[in-house]
Formats: C-alpha cells, structure tokens, sequence
C-alpha cells in the first residue's frame, strides 16, 4: 500500500512539473514613420484577477512580459505624444512566448 501511495504521488507531481507560465514580447513603434519608441510603456492585465504590471521598452523599442500565469491578457501601450492604444484577448500559452508588436500614432501628426 505505501508504493501505491507513493507512486501516486510521484504520478502526480510529473502532472504539475511542466511549465505553469508564459511570456509576451515584442515592440512598440511610432505608426507613421516606424521608428521605434524608446521608454515606451507597456501595461498588462491578467483577464482573470485584473492584477497587473507594467515595463518599459528598451532604446529600441523593445519589451518583455516575463513569466506570466495562463491565459488571457489586456496590453496597454501608452508613450509621451503618442496616442495610448489597447489590446485585448492576448492568449498565453504554457512554454510559449507570444510575440507582439504595436504601432503607436504620434498626437503631432493629428
């Protein structure tokens, strides 16, 4: 009987051992001219909780959401002279990195 409860055990723990998380990347760039944003502000919503946490685009525009818990997410991209914009429905899948872009439109040009 022990065994029996002991590799139920173990049975179970391979079950839980995978990956329980995800990521987002990608980059924020300005709509007309493609350039990136540098310091631009990405913002993520858990659908689920709507806890969130937020990052700041590198020099080239580039962002990454790490170790995100599964499922579905809102992206807020907002920068200084830019119109902020929403994403919503973004999926994220266990060992998987969802790749995102985003184009912002400068306040300037309208």
């Amino acid at each position: 009987m022990k065994y029996v409860a002991l590799l139920v055990c173990i049975i179970a723990s391979i079950g839980t051992a995978g990956a329980q998380s995800g990521s987002i990347t990608g980059r924020v760039t300005d709509k007309q001219t493609a350039f990136a944003i540098k310091g631009s502000r990405v913002i993520v919503i858990y659908s689920q909780t709507a806890s969130g946490k937020s990052v700041k685009c590198d020099s080239k525009g580039n962002y990454i959401l790490p170790d995100l818990s599964l499922g579905t997410y809102t992206l807020c991209f907002n920068a200084g002279g830019y119109k902020s914009d929403t994403i919503r429905g973004v999926i994220v899948d266990a060992d998987k990195v969802t790749f995102l872009n985003d184009e912002l439109h400068s306040l300037a040009s309208h």
